[in-house]
């Protein structure tokens, strides 16, 4: 026999720890996109100084 109160809190409870997990996923998600896209601005940071140091060094001995 089902009681309506325990099966409603009881997906209740089921539908906030899938919000729960999906919001931390989510959250995970976003940190982890935002460290990749600092690391790439980084290596392009320090590619652009390599080419305008090599460049500039090109126009020296040319």
């Amino acid at each position: 026999m089902w009681s309506s109160k325990n099966g409603s809190s009881g997906s209740v409870e089921t539908v906030l720890e899938n919000e729960l997990e999906h919001s931390v996923s989510c959250l995970a998600s976003i940190v982890i996109t935002l460290d990749v896209i600092g690391q790439i601005l980084a290596v392009a940071s320090a590619v652009s100084v390599l080419m305008g140091s090599h460049k500039k060094h090109c126009c020296l001995v040319d």
